[in-house]
């Protein structure tokens, strides 16, 4: 086999790039807003019951789609799946902007779990493509780094958020990692069919 390329090289390819930024933004997205979540709740005068509603439909909304996402990704092709998974979060974000009764929270959350699963297994098929066998340990551990510390930041800086700009400022935050992820991957679905075309 030929020699592992640098982890320089492997990176600086469209498909890891936007398979890092959308694997980042789904888990900053979830993070962000499900941190911040049962706090808003009962800032917002509701029961502290309610929170566990709405986590447990955010948690439903992250797995059950399991059963299904890697069949639509080898149905519609993983940049599909991926924009679907951007609708869907920033779907989630108009819900949560709506208004702060308990439906709100609920239908804002499960389309959040539902959204991370769809952007972030897309994220996670396509990095498997941007390696060869003997470059995947590198190249999985830069990708789990980059996913995983977005992921800390954001949980960290949710409360923060939250307790100093309130619900609605978060979840505009979110629209602007949203607005990155489609970014991305619009930018990559350019290059593969530009790919095509060359063909």
């Amino acid at each position: 086999p030929p020699p592992p390329r640098s982890l320089k090289t492997i990176a600086a390819q469209p498909r890891f790039l936007a398979a890092a930024m959308s694997g980042m933004v789904a888990f900053g997205t979830m993070s962000f807003l499900m941190s911040a979540s049962p706090l808003a709740i009962v800032a917002c005068g509701l029961p502290h019951a309610e929170a566990h509603w709405v986590i447990f439909m955010h948690v439903m909304g992250m797995f059950v789609p399991a059963f299904f996402t890697g069949h639509l990704i080898t149905r519609f092709g993983t940049t599909p799946v991926m924009f679907a998974g951007i609708v869907l979060l920033a779907s989630g974000v108009a819900a949560g902007v709506e208004g702060i009764d308990a439906w709100n929270f609920r239908i804002a959350l499960t389309l959040n779990g539902v959204g991370w699963n769809f952007l972030f297994v897309g994220a996670t098929t396509l990095v498997t493509t941007c390696y060869r066998p003997n470059e995947r340990g590198k190249v999985q551990a830069l990708n789990d780094f980059l996913v995983f510390g977005t992921t800390a930041t954001a949980s960290f800086l949710a409360g923060f958020l939250l307790e100093r700009m309130g619900w609605l400022a978060l979840n505009g935050f979110a629209v602007v990692l949203l607005v990155a992820a489609f970014g991305a991957v619009t930018w990559l679905w350019v290059q593969e069919r530009r790919l095509v075309q060359a063909v």
